[in-house]
Formats: C-alpha cells, structure tokens, sequence
C-alpha cells in the first residue's frame, strides 16, 4: 500500500478518563493486516476536556442534548437563540453550569489551532469515530477540514452512522465520502485499497450482511495478536 497515511478522530463528548477504545482498536487491527499505512490518532475530546477542566467536560458530556448542542450552536447560526433555549431547559442540574456562548467561543478557538496544525492535506484518508455524543462535533470538524483542504477523503463509523442514520449521512452530508454500518475493522481495510485503486467517490460498506466479513474478523483477528497499548494509543 505504500506510504498511505491514515488519521483517526474521536471529538467530544466521550468521558475524558481515557483514551478512545474504537481509534486504539482500529489502529492495532490495520498495524497487523496493513503495517506499511501509516496511522495516527486524535483524541480531540481530551484536549477539549483539558480546555474547559475535567469536572466541567464531564459535566457537559453526561447531559446528552447540552453536549450536542454545543457544537450544533457552531454549526448552525441562524438557529442559536433556538439552541440557547434547549440549553436553557437542560439546565436543572446544578451540576451544570454552563454558559454556552462562553464555552462554544473556547471550543472554536481550540479547534481553529488543530485546524492548523497537523497539515491534514497530507493524509489520504480521515475518518471519525462517531458514537454517543459525537455527531454535530464530528460534523463539525467534518465542516471545518473540509471547507479548509477540499480534496480530503473523509470516512465516518461508529453507533451514530448505523443503519438509516448512516445513510442519511451519505446523502445530505457532502462533505463525507464514506460510511461504515457495522464493524469498522474490515471495511475500513477495503475502503483503504479502493482508495489506493482510486476507488468510487462516495460508498456506504456494511458488514451486517456479510458474513464472510464476520467470520473473517472472529477467526484471524484477537486480542492476543493487537500490539502492547502503549502503541496503541500513540
């Protein structure tokens, strides 16, 4: 495969104890079956989680709409004073206290310094874990590299892309090149040689009707093969 490079994103809101499971697994399966890609991963969510402090990022992260919407009051302008309003009402937990214009202004700048800074017209494929908590930021980030370096490939996965809502993606979201429904190990092997054969444009893969792909994670893939964490997560 040459020198593919490969980067793997998590954005918030995940718990900020730890590093992504979903980047860590993926990278290990791809070390083993595709060991010339070069992958990296961003833990985005971590350095939002340093930017606002752990107990308020955790704050956020355990009140699902107020998390969404703080990205979506990024993305969509014209319906802010709407968003302030769902904040507003998620607002009872004294736990809570959040001051959206505040937090989204901080959230922007952090992001326009990671925009910056790796060079993300030097990978040939970014791909985003979206799972709870994580659509209108990734879509965010989606946006924003895109709208920045046009001819990035941007590939989704995850429990928010299942399904209809994976479709859904593929089709009003032109920013996003593929989508994977299911188990992301495999297709996301396959999609990284059809980009390397300059494969279709815009792809939904799915293994949940392929049980060649099941079968061929459970028997080749384990645990005890994945390289030690710590190389894992770098």
């Amino acid at each position: 495969m040459g020198s593919f490079r490969l980067a793997l994103i998590s954005m918030p809101w995940p718990l900020a104890n730890r590093p992504s499971i979903q980047l860590g697994t993926l990278k290990s399966f791809l070390k083993v079956k595709a060991p010339d890609v070069q992958v990296d991963c961003y833990h985005f969510y971590l350095g939002v989680a340093d930017l606002l402090g752990l107990r308020p990022y955790n704050a956020i992260a355990a009140h699902i709409w107020v998390a969404e919407s703080i990205y979506g009051y990024l993305l969509n302008p014209a319906n802010r004073s709407e968003i302030m309003d769902l904040v507003k009402a998620e607002h009872k937990s004294k736990e809570l206290q959040l001051d959206l214009e505040t937090v989204s202004s901080q959230i922007y700048h952090f992001h326009q310094r990671v925009l910056v800074s790796p060079d993300w017209s030097s990978y040939d494929l970014i791909g985003f874990s979206m799972s709870l908590s994580q659509l209108t930021s990734s879509l965010y980030m989606i946006r924003q590299i895109r709208d920045r370096y046009p001819n990035s490939r941007i590939v989704v996965g995850g429990a928010s892309c299942a399904g209809e809502l994976g479709r859904s993606l593929l089709t009003h979201i032109s920013q996003i090149d593929f989508v994977v429904n299911g188990e992301g190990e495999l297709p996301l092997l396959e999609i990284i040689k059809k980009e390397c054969n300059s494969g279709p444009n815009h792809l939904m893969i799915s293994i949940s009707s392929s049980s060649t792909f099941l079968s061929q994670i459970r028997k080749d893939f384990t645990l005890s093969s994945c390289p030690p964490a710590r190389e894992i997560i770098r």
